[in-house]
């Protein structure tokens, strides 16, 4: 007998619903007993009373669904009760104990799923990419993954692996029979297009995935140029110290934004001077390496400060953005400088809605957001890597047609695990670990 799982499937927490899901082939019994009723229609809520050791603990919504019918395709019963956390315990409580229920491993209703054929990996792990999203690109390149988008493109690729091979091994399998010429132009010339495709999604992806993992923006500048007052204005609070001080940040400060759509760590870094302060002069070192290491760099200046130190040189390429504050204390007249500027004042409020949209071109154009591409699971880069060094070797492998065929196979075959074609008890593991317990 398969055990039957239950878990909250809503946070641990005072609210105004909590949802507790039970699957598994004693599901309906414990519901018939929690609920002191018999006829349950599949797929329709029903208001019930909740009964613990003959106490009503609430009245709740409950929906049975029939397998194969379900999200797990088993029998399945969600528990729609108050979100007291009274109630949350004393439902978990009597559920663990009736015989064969088991709290819930992290991920294991969306295991079973796709065990029981519900869903299929890249599915499945499109998923774990929409439950983790917070910010709207992240959302809507999961979306991506839950309507096939990605899938499509495997699948088209696996297709013509398939293909290619039949057309190699129909040389070896009629070997004695007169090949056509251009049999081995046609089937490297499908190989060479299908290397360049998969090269292209990984190059994509390297540009794409920080829509996943985040991407970085540095502000640099000299000190008392307005570094402190520029986080707090794009966070919308007091992340760093605003003084007329020199010197006052000395540290990289860090805080997580969501802008338009985008998740961004963005750092206030210590004015770049000359001094002979130790702790400065660390603080200073720290900033130039965070600039260096970052995505995008914010130099700001002032009609002052509009020299550009060796220091600042040093961070600058094309994903720089040059702002020069404090228009409000200069004139009209044009600036010296030889690169793009964006002016504004902090302190006035002049120039800011420009600057936001300069942030959000260089973010757009940083996420690879225009090419299309789609975000990869770190397990699909891998496979991919693999799949495109056996379609390489199969070019040096030309003059040998069983060799050609050979690491055709193996590109088909390492291309079949995105789907969980192989290795699949391993790979479920992986997945589903990092999902959380109700799901």
């Amino acid at each position: 007998m398969g055990r039957t799982i239950y878990a909250l499937s809503t946070p641990y927490a005072k609210s105004g619903i909590a949802i507790i899901r039970v699957s598994g082939i004693e599901s309906l019994k414990s519901l018939k007993i929690l609920t002191k009723k018999d006829n349950f229609i599949p797929n329709k809520a029903t208001l019930s009373n909740i009964y613990v050791n003959e106490e009503i603990i609430d009245n709740a919504i409950v929906i049975y669904f029939k397998a194969p019918y379900s999200y797990t395709g088993e029998d399945l019963v969600e528990y729609h009760i108050h979100g007291s956390l009274a109630v949350i315990k004393e439902m978990l409580d009597a559920l663990a104990l009736f015989n064969n229920h088991y709290i819930a491993n992290r991920g294991e209703f969306t295991q079973i799923a796709v065990e029981n054929n519900k869903l299929d990996l890249i599915t499945a792990e499109g998923i774990l990419d929409l439950i983790n999203a917070e910010t709207y690109q992240q959302r809507k390149q999961a979306i991506r993954s839950l309507n096939g988008e990605v899938e499509s493109t495997y699948l088209k690729w696996y297709e013509e692996l398939k293909n290619i091979l039949a057309l190699v091994e129909a040389t070896i399998d009629f070997s004695d029979q007169e090949i056509p010429e251009d049999t081995f132009t046609i089937a490297f010339k499908q190989i060479d297009a299908l290397v360049l495709e998969i090269k292209k999604e990984l190059q994509g992806s390297n540009k794409i995935n920080k829509i996943k993992d985040g991407i970085t923006i540095s502000i640099v500048g000299s000190p008392n140029v307005g570094k402190s007052s520029l986080i707090n204005y794009l966070s919308n609070k007091n992340v760093s110290i605003v003084s007329e001080i020199a010197g006052t940040t000395r540290d990289i400060v860090e805080t997580y934004l969501d802008i338009a759509g985008f998740p961004v760590l963005i750092s206030d870094t210590a004015g770049i001077r000359e001094t002979e302060e130790i702790i400065e002069k660390e603080g200073i070192k720290r900033a130039i390496e965070k600039a260096i290491t970052s995505d995008i760099k914010i130099v700001i200046f002032t009609p002052e400060s509009i020299v550009l130190s060796n220091e600042l040189n040093v961070v600058i390429d094309n994903d720089t953005i040059f702002v020069l504050n404090k228009i409000d204390l200069t004139s009209n007249k044009a600036l010296d400088v030889n690169f793009e500027v964006c002016a504004i004042s902090l302190k006035e409020n002049i120039g800011l809605d420009l600057l936001k949209a300069k942030i959000e071109e260089k973010l757009i154009a940083i996420s690879g957001l225009k090419e299309n591409s789609v975000v990869l699971q770190k397990r699909h880069e891998e496979i991919l890597k693999e799949t495109l060094s056996n379609l390489e070797n199969s070019f040096n492998k030309s003059q040998d047609i069983v060799l050609l065929s050979y690491y055709i196979r193996l590109s088909l075959s390492s291309l079949g695990r995105i789907f969980g074609n192989f290795e699949i008890e391993e790979i479920l593991g992986k997945i589903f670990s990092n999902f959380c317990v109700g799901k």
